[in-house]
């Protein structure tokens, strides 16, 4: 699967979705049960799962997320697809922070450069035939002497340095937030699977205070989203309030109300930085209707921002 995501835009890869779907759930399970070893109480099972880790995380497994989240489609694919993608992007994360920690990491990237290896070659010498005696197709080499050196022209993947906060820059994206964002419009989902929005509250808030890229919510639609899950389940009746306080919770409403709680708390700080902003920058207002059109504009403007700090 990883070997096929080589190109920049989705339209572009030749690869069948449900097989990536598949691929992408074993993969999930995968990174789990690395994640139980290395918490193991067995030191084999906790020194196979750094050997594990380093293999995985050698690897670009960011552009599988980036991938996977700029392909899902709500008209042609399931929900599920789109649940696993935010699923796996939470636990590789996660796994990815703990193990790049103190650590100077390298990754092989799709890129690749052409090389020149030489190689050793020796000159056949041809075994006496007796006389009588059918040659063989077979020619006995002598190493001793007669070698020469041969340039042959191969290829090799391009590795580059990394640490988290770059990698998690690479999923920083309009598309990206997107989708993440598409997750608290529906209720219903969330509450079924809790994990959606506590992997939805953790990338946001790594996004906020990890990337300090707070800048990717400052969309008006995103913003709107917000301001809804930030009026959810909110009444100004006591006596509403109180019945909602004596309704039976299951295990999964517990945790719902947890990272809701979680998650306006980040929705929180991402609305002060943007009034901060606001007071700054009145443009700001209709700026949020617009997506940069690229990296330059965008640094153009939020170093604008800085220039006018008092």
């Amino acid at each position: 699967m990883y070997q096929k995501i080589k190109c920049s835009k989705p339209t572009e890869m030749k690869v069948n979705d449900r097989e990536f779907h598949s691929a992408l759930q074993l993969l999930i399970q995968f990174l789990y049960i690395i994640r139980d070893m290395a918490s193991s109480d067995t030191e084999l099972n906790q020194k196979n799962a750094k050997i594990l880790q380093a293999n995985i995380f050698h690897h670009d497994m960011c552009i599988i997320s980036q991938y996977a989240l700029k392909l899902y489609d709500p008209k042609k694919h399931n929900a599920s697809f789109l649940h696993d993608t935010i699923e796996f992007t939470h636990i590789m994360l996660e796994m990815l922070d703990e193990y790049s920690k103190g650590k100077v990491l390298t990754i092989q990237t799709q890129k690749k450069r052409k090389i020149k290896r030489k190689q050793k070659k020796t000159v056949a010498k041809r075994k006496p035939v007796a006389e009588g005696e059918i040659e063989e197709f077979a020619e006995e080499l002598d190493f001793s002497d007669n070698e020469f050196e041969e340039e042959l022209e191969d290829e090799e993947n391009i590795e580059r340095s990394f640490n988290f906060v770059s990698e998690l820059s690479v999923l920083v994206d309009y598309d990206v937030i997107q989708k993440y964002t598409s997750v608290l419009r529906n209720v219903e989902q969330y509450k079924k699977h809790p994990i959606l929005l506590k992997a939805c509250t953790v990338f946001f808030r790594r996004i906020h205070s990890q990337t300090k890229q707070t800048w990717i919510f400052f969309q008006l639609e995103t913003l709107s989203i917000f301001n809804d899950f930030l009026q959810k389940d909110v009444t100004n009746n006591s006596l509403m309030k109180g019945i909602q306080d004596k309704v039976s919770h299951t295990q999964n409403d517990k945790m719902v109300d947890a990272y809701s709680s979680e998650m306006k708390a980040v929705i929180t700080m991402v609305v002060q930085k943007f009034t901060e902003l606001m007071k700054k920058n009145k443009m700001l207002g209709v700026e949020i209707l617009f997506r940069f059109p690229s990296r330059e504009v965008k640094d153009m403007i939020l170093n604008n921002y800085d220039s006018s700090r008092p």
